[in-house]
């Protein structure tokens, strides 16, 4: 399904591989961002055939008593059981990428835009997604920025960065790789992917 609009480009990456940082310099260099993952948060909230379908599949633990999607508890049965988390994505991400197209119809002038996404990889890539983008950062960094952010013990950070795909899986494939790791220089890498689109 392509959207026959500007260039929809993802950039993905591990969580703590620093994609948000990267997309911030995008965003002060024009380009508009689709926060993938905020909307799906956004959603699990708020839109009732979503919150349906994940009762019907995870039960009503899913939700607290006010109705609000409880993420630790959902959190804690993916740790649990890994392969449910192609379940609960089959669910949202329909919906995410149906919110995407509209977003990209209504955003500003520009050579492309990013949707930003930690689930996504070349090999999963979505049909409205042109090409990939992929942010890597070493390991150990990738743990200690984590670790950092949320206050974190070793092993639920390893928690977290074991239900995603592997790094191999975001490399393989991938139109554009950004390295940023503490030695790398990213400012420049930014803008060869920006005149590889004619900006």
């Amino acid at each position: 399904m392509h959207t026959g609009l500007k260039p929809f480009i993802g950039i993905t990456g591990g969580i703590g591989s620093g994609k948000s940082t990267i997309c911030r310099i995008f965003s002060c260099l024009g380009i508009p961002v689709f926060e993938a993952d905020k909307v799906a948060r956004e959603i699990c909230e708020k839109d009732p055939t979503v919150k349906k379908a994940i009762i019907a599949e995870f039960g009503p633990k899913a939700y607290l008593p006010d109705g609000s999607y409880n993420r630790t508890w959902i959190k804690g049965l993916l740790q649990k059981y890994p392969g449910d988390v192609a379940q609960l994505n089959a669910i949202i991400h329909p919906a995410v990428r149906q919110n995407a197209v509209e977003w990209l119809s209504k955003t500003p002038e520009a050579p492309f835009c990013l949707y930003e996404s930690a689930l996504i990889t070349p090999r999963n890539k979505p049909e409205h997604i042109d090409q990939i983008i992929t942010v890597d950062c070493p390991l150990n960094e990738r743990i200690q920025h984590i670790q950092q952010r949320n206050q974190l013990s070793y092993m639920e950070t390893m928690q977290m960065i074991d239900l995603q795909p592997k790094p191999k899986n975001y490399l393989w494939g991938a139109d554009f790789v950004i390295q940023n790791g503490k030695n790398d220089r990213v400012f420049p890498q930014v803008m060869n992917i920006l005149h590889a689109f004619g900006n």
